[in-house]
């Protein structure tokens, strides 16, 4: 029925403070009513509907890129998510293909999002299945880094380009900057093994300020905006007020 909204935060570069990506989000707008993902995705994953609405935010994602390329010169790389009930799927990569074909979109105009737990996911051999995803040119980031059991040896050997620092480990930074000791760790690891770090969850200038000094690549937050309808994302690479 279309209730289903993808929306988009932007990413901003700690460097030049201009967006350089942005992750793509749904909201279940039902009525008058706004669902939440931590609401509705735990059962989307039982149930296994959690494959037709990746399949279907990848598709928007596609037509909203197809879009911005009409009306822009530079657009922002956009982060999708993938679920593991979809990387279980050994045919799913074929079908975003056939969507990208659909809107002219190259893989490298997008980066797919999977958890740190789906890495530790007895039922899929990830490292196939990454090594197959590289392949096809997409770039590659790990969500929620640090929250799940993923050994440093895995982290060396998969072919990902990002790390995305959980906001579990961000709002640390404001209690007290010494319990924010293991984002000092994950940035000298992911420059080791030259990966990019987005922090995820920034809301103050002191955690900004924090995350500039320890080179963190891009900050995602209300610091700097709110996820964003498409529209308003236009907007935003226009530079409007939102």
């Amino acid at each position: 029925n279309k209730e289903f909204e993808v929306y988009y935060q932007p990413q901003i570069s700690t460097k030049t403070e201009k967006m350089e990506g942005a992750e793509a989000l749904v909201r279940w707008n039902k009525a008058e009513n706004r669902i939440f993902p931590n609401e509705f995705i735990p059962i989307f994953e039982k149930n296994y509907f959690i494959i037709k609405l990746d399949e279907y935010v990848f598709e928007k994602v596609c037509e909203n890129i197809q879009e911005m390329k009409t009306q822009f010169k530079d657009i922002p790389k956009i982060s999708v998510n993938i679920s593991k009930e979809s990387l279980v799927d050994r045919n799913f990569l074929e079908k975003y293909e056939k969507i990208m074909k659909k809107y002219d979109i190259m893989p490298e105009e997008i980066e797919l999002e999977i958890t740190e737990g789906s890495t530790v996911n007895n039922d899929i051999d990830i490292q196939k299945i990454l090594n197959k995803i590289k392949q096809k040119r997409f770039s590659i980031a790990i969500d929620d880094f640090g929250t799940g059991y993923s050994s440093l040896n895995m982290l060396e050997m998969m072919p990902i380009d990002t790390l995305k620092i959980d906001k579990s480990f961000i709002d640390r930074i404001d209690i007290n900057e010494e319990k924010a000791i293991l984002i000092e760790v994950i940035m000298f690891i992911s420059k080791k093994l030259n990966l990019k770090t987005v922090a995820e969850g920034v809301e103050t200038i002191e955690q900004v300020n924090y995350l500039k000094r320890w080179n963190c690549d891009l900050i995602q937050g209300y610091v700097y905006q709110k996820p964003l309808r498409f529209e308003e994302l236009k907007k935003y690479i226009k530079g409007d007020k939102i």
